[in-house]
């Protein structure tokens, strides 16, 4: 799971004082920001009166409380990388947060989150995007295709599908590419640093530069309408929209191809399959082409398989408490409130 944003239903009790909880919540930001625990964010289009990152480590987690607007269905939001998260982030985040918001009224709104939005992701190993075809079924008439290719070697690095106000949108990158242009940064972001820092940098460079290629591809469900967790198996699966087919010349983006696979790939970037395939019919290498295809299908992409996978993988984040899938709490832990002695 490569993102994941979650709506809170902060002061929409008809019951809440808005304003009184909204005073109480910037007084102990106030207190977090002093403590460096906190700090105040900027992010684009405000929506919400309180805007801030709790800090873990280098990592930070924007949330806002506080909607500007009654039709909002979350009085607060959160988004953050699960990912990038170590062992012990997720329970110094609750606490930040039960420390702001209150431990009560926070335990309280924890029990039932909406899904905003949800980013998944499948990271395939030994693959070059740029000897693999993508298709994308189904696209629309308003469907938006984009690719990113590197200048100097011409090899493929992104591709994204959908139109920009889509629920959904697609992409299919190299993962390898990525990794390295990251372990860069963090090489010229501490150049002023000691010699150990450095090297330890380098290492990390040297580490992803012997990496196998890796493609990364990723459904990104960036308008999920508010849905409960318990609605994760009802989330539509994207990744049925793929077709992959290998190429050939194993993982070497470097080995050549010969003339006809390169015109033939060139045209499916360009104009689509079925074109790049009709340019090809009535032609002598017609039958080399329509075998490549036939044959060269991926057996590895199992999309039914793969989405089966995505409430667990939710769950395994540890955000949030079982009752918050619609889990029925056992009997023995249930408590009751204390009796009330009649006068």
């Amino acid at each position: 799971m490569d993102k994941i944003a979650y709506l809170l239903a902060w002061g929409m009790d008809p019951e809440d004082d808005a304003d009184h909880l909204l005073a109480q919540a910037r007084k102990r930001l106030n207190s977090a920001i002093e403590h460096r625990r906190c700090e105040i964010a900027y992010p684009r289009g405000q929506r919400y009166k309180l805007n801030f990152n709790v800090l873990l480590g280098s990592r930070r987690i924007l949330v806002q409380i506080g909607a500007l607007q009654a039709r909002q269905k979350g009085g607060m939001r959160v988004c953050l990388n699960p990912s990038k998260f170590e062992p012990d982030d997720i329970q110094l985040l609750h606490r930040t947060l039960r420390r702001i918001v209150g431990r009560r009224y926070y335990d309280r709104l924890m029990m039932t989150p909406l899904l905003n939005v949800l980013h998944i992701a499948v990271d395939i190993e030994n693959v070059c995007l740029s000897r693999t075809l993508v298709r994308y079924k189904h696209g629309q008439r308003m469907t938006v295709f984009g690719k990113i290719i590197n200048q100097r070697s011409g090899l493929v690095e992104t591709m994204n599908f959908g139109s920009v106000t889509s629920d959904y949108q697609t992409t299919v990158y190299d993962k390898r590419t990525e990794r390295i242009h990251d372990a860069l940064q963090a090489l010229l972001r501490d150049k002023g640093a000691d010699d150990s820092l450095k090297a330890n940098r380098v290492r990390q460079l040297k580490a992803e530069l012997g990496r196998a290629p890796t493609i990364r591809v990723e459904i990104r469900g960036q308008k999920l309408h508010s849905r409960p967790l318990a609605d994760l198996a009802l989330l539509r699966n994207d990744f049925t929209r793929f077709e992959f087919v290998a190429l050939g010349g194993g993982s070497d983006p470097q080995k050549p191809m010969s003339l006809v696979l390169r015109a033939f790939i060139a045209m499916v970037y360009q104009f689509g399959l079925k074109p790049a395939l009709a340019a090809f019919k009535h032609t002598k290498k017609a039958r080399v082409i329509h075998r490549l295809w036939r044959e060269r299908q991926s057996r590895w992409w199992k999309p039914e398989s793969m989405w089966s996978h995505v409430p667990d993988a939710v769950r395994a984040t540890g955000l949030f408490h079982d009752t918050a899938y619609g889990a029925v709490q056992p009997v023995a832990t249930l408590t009751t409130p204390p009796a009330v002695r009649r006068r």
